[in-house]
């Protein structure tokens, strides 16, 4: 059978504007209520990154070449017989959340969901279930999906079970469709593709998809998961939509400088793990860039799942900056993001006395598949303490390392 096919809302939907009022108020209170906090031991030993795919897809070959850019999570479609699928995950030391027969969940049909739970929970490269697939968006009542989940943990009572959303954000379905929805999973996901024809980091004409939404869901979803007591996956965009876009031209691939935000500021934000959709919509422009930012973000995921975000050690004198704070190993490792449109000018203070800081995986070029290395002078304020001071374009992200600069990420290419 088949990988099967997203759902005809997943890429057609139509999205109503927001209220000006009640998104802007939940801003407001998202931003709030995210403060500084340590990563606790909850958090998974490995960087959760990967590609949303079909089980069914014939072309196994690109999960090498997923894995080599340090691929360790995914989510697919079901299938009738995924285990050719499972063996080669396993293979390559990847993880998947597999979707259940999606009729099957529909309709309340357990016996058919246990039978597959049962067939292939024991499978290694299983990282868990997933439940369904905006089921905001369908006639299914929460109630039914909450029966279906009851009835997989009885069969797997050591997978979590995931659900993953895709209207508005989590605060809007809790608060206007069914917050029971939420208790169908263990793991909240949600999806969010605003990139169509605007230009870069822009909105488009019909004011209905914005690059800002994204940070907005993040945010937003991290305060509400949190709220249950639950893990957040991001969905991210690794697709281009089907053209004409909003502003009557062709839509468009996300950039690098698109995709480097799109990974970075949820992973700095503490996510609990990223997946793009999807592999097999995606163009080989596309697939290279997202597998490129996902190996620079690999390379750092120490820092990633274990430094502090917006460390009160560590200070900037710019509200529009989200930064993390970490060490790894010998090193020390500051990787901060613009959340704006405006290109600035930062200076960070740190908590320690560095005598220089090397920009990692600066000035990707794509021609030649390398970076140029970038160093920044640290000047000691009175108290010992160094400063140093960057530019940002907007929605740019840096990672610094506070040491002496290794010799390795001049001109280098990932593999």
């Amino acid at each position: 059978m088949a990988a099967s096919k997203k759902l005809p809302s997943k890429f057609f939907h139509i999205v109503k504007a927001r209220s000006t009022a009640f998104f802007a108020l939940n801003v407001l209170l998202i931003n709030l209520f995210l403060p500084p906090h340590k990563v606790t031991s909850a958090v998974p030993a490995t960087l959760q990154i990967g590609w949303w795919t079909g089980a069914g897809v014939a072309d196994l070959s690109r999960i090498d070449v997923q894995g080599a850019a340090g691929e360790t999570l995914q989510a697919a479609y079901y299938i009738d017989d995924p285990s050719t699928y499972l063996a080669k995950l396993q293979q390559a030391n990847i993880k998947v959340f597999l979707e259940v027969n999606r009729d099957a969940a529909a309709s309340g049909d357990t016996e058919a969901l246990t039978t597959y739970i049962n067939a292939y929970k024991n499978y290694p490269a299983i990282a868990g279930w997933m439940i369904y697939d905006e089921p905001e968006q369908s006639t299914v009542p929460a109630s039914r999906l909450v029966d279906d989940y009851k009835a997989i943990k009885a069969a797997d009572p050591n997978h979590p079970v995931a659900a993953v959303f895709g209207m508005r954000s989590c605060t809007y379905i809790a608060q206007r469709i069914d917050r029971k929805y939420f208790d169908a999973a263990d793991i909240i996901m949600f999806d969010t593709y605003p990139v169509m024809d605007q230009p870069e980091f822009d909105t488009t004409v019909d004011g209905k998809r914005s690059f800002s939404d994204y940070r907005y869901i993040v945010n937003d979803c991290l305060v509400y998961a949190g709220s249950l007591g639950k893990p957040f996956v991001i969905v991210a965009q690794g697709f281009q939509w089907g053209s004409p876009g909003p502003g009557g031209g062709s839509n468009r691939n996300p950039t690098y400088a698109e995709e480097r935000y799109f990974t970075f500021m949820p992973f700095i934000r503490d996510v609990a793990g990223l997946l793009y959709w999807v592999d097999y919509h995606a163009d080989a422009s596309l697939t290279a860039t997202v597998n490129q930012v996902m190996s620079e973000a690999s390379a750092v995921a120490s820092v990633l799942l274990h430094g502090t975000y917006n460390d009160p050690e560590v200070s900037v004198d710019s509200g529009d900056i989200g930064y993390k704070y970490g060490v790894d190993g010998a090193h020390t490792y500051l990787i901060a993001e613009n959340d704006s449109r405006s290109s600035l000018t930062v200076t960070f203070t740190l908590p320690v006395s560095v005598q220089s800081i090397s920009v990692m995986y600066d000035n990707y070029d794509v021609s030649t598949q390398s970076y140029l290395s970038r160093s920044i002078p640290a000047v000691s304020d009175p108290s010992g303490r160094s400063t140093f001071t960057d530019m940002f374009a907007p929605y740019q992200v840096h990672i610094y390392e506070l040491a002496a600069p290794p010799t390795m990420f001049a001109n280098s290419r990932l593999s």
